[in-house]
């Protein structure tokens, strides 16, 4: 019946918040897609998700729409893709019918949230091309000097909330809590991040939940790895934008050789609760560099999911694939098909074939195409330190 109809289960189970602690619809949603303007994770309850722009949604998908903030997900199902949305499903498996049975005609639900998205402000240690100061405070002063636009009074209240003395956020002391997905910024350089681990840990309920990061994975706080060992389940969702030069030089400020130290660490670790996977931005500036990133992913361990789950990126669209020169496509694209996929185990093939998919859309835009080189060729000039664009995709023999 409806499950046949674009529905999502986040919205009968999932809390998000934005950067600044205004609630979302989720991480994914497109523009702007906050909860009631003004609704922030600092005060919402375990009735949150009755509140009228959930309710709203939650209808508009029972009735067969596709709601505007949900395009991001239905346009990568459009070309075959697997979306954030179709995780989701196939997680929540058989209970997805009893979320739509037990949903009330004006869309309310006695449901209360069991995962809590949050986004832990904008504090960071990297300035990555893709990014802007919603997302990482490094950025401010790089977005001022190139005059780039960003809101500043959001910027100034991401800081004003989260850089408080004590962060009391109602809905991790719900007993129906179960998974807590950490962003930012970089959440494991947040200040109050190891105190709201060790609440849930006192709190009795930790052996009980997971606990899931999106990560640069560029520091691993020591004793963070002690009160991991708490939980019922840690899953780190690292960021692999390339590897080597084309991974600094994308995310300017970082170090490539300690992130590869990093991820050895950790995987050496012997957490019997840690989950470790790979994410990466499909974007202009990488395209040249994937066949060497997935060399290296191929070196890794083969007891984990070594193909990154990669993903489109839509904003800034001159970052975008269809930006990137036609003879780079053609010879990454080439390489790729080429790839030893009988050296990938069945969910390492399903990754590989989505990078396929996203690969194949690909439309060459020559419009978008000279703004990503005069955008980048602008911040090559201000980011002198990390080479230019031109030097990674022609390298000196």
């Amino acid at each position: 019946m409806a499950v046949d109809k674009f529905i999502c289960p986040l919205l009968w189970q999932h809390v998000s918040c934005h950067p600044d602690g205004d609630l979302r619809v989720c991480c994914h949603g497109l523009g702007h897609n906050k909860i009631e303007e003004g609704l922030s994770i600092f005060e919402a309850d375990e009735n949150v998700l009755n509140h009228g722009t959930y309710k709203s949604l939650r209808l508009q998908m029972l009735r067969g729409d596709v709601p505007s903030v949900c395009q991001s997900c239905f346009n990568v199902e459009k070309i075959g893709g697997e979306s954030p949305r179709l995780k989701y499903l196939q997680a929540t498996g058989d209970e997805l019918e009893n979320m739509i049975t037990e949903t009330q005609e004006d869309g309310s639900i006695e449901r209360r949230p069991y995962e809590l998205d949050l986004t832990l402000g904008n504090s960071c240690n990297f300035k990555c091309r893709m990014c802007s100061p919603m997302f990482s405070d490094k950025l401010i002063e790089t977005f001022d000097h190139l005059g780039l636009k960003y809101n500043r009074e959001t910027v100034s209240k991401i800081k004003e909330r989260w850089n408080q003395k004590d962060i009391n956020i109602p809905l991790l002391e719900s007993p129906h809590l179960k998974s807590i997905i950490f962003q930012g910024g970089e959440p494991l350089i947040y200040r109050h991040h190891l105190d709201l681990l060790k609440k849930l840990v006192k709190s009795g309920r930790a052996k009980k939940m997971t606990l899931s990061y999106d990560t640069n994975f560029s520091v691993i706080p020591p004793e963070c790895l002690e009160l991991w060992k708490e939980f019922k389940s840690i899953e780190l969702d690292i960021s692999l934008d390339g590897v080597g030069k084309t991974f600094e030089y994308i995310r300017y400020g970082s170090d490539w050789n300690k992130v590869e130290s990093n991820i050895h660490q950790i995987l050496k670790s012997g957490l019997s609760n840690l989950r470790v996977q790979f994410s990466t931005l499909l974007q202009a500036g990488l395209v040249h560099d994937l066949k060497d990133l997935l060399d290296f992913c191929l070196e890794l361990p083969d007891n984990m999911n070594r193909i990154p789950k990669f993903s489109l990126i839509e904003s800034p669209d001159f970052l975008s694939l269809n930006a990137t020169k036609k003879d780079v496509w053609e010879k990454s694209y080439q390489q790729i098909k080429n790839f030893p996929v009988m050296k990938l185990s069945k969910n390492e093939v399903a990754h590989y074939q989505e990078l396929l998919k996203l690969l194949g859309s690909y439309q060459f835009d020559p419009e978008l195409h000279f703004k990503f080189l005069a955008h980048t060729k602008a911040l090559d000039k201000m980011n002198s330190k990390g080479g230019s664009y031109l030097e990674l995709i022609n390298p000196t023999p």
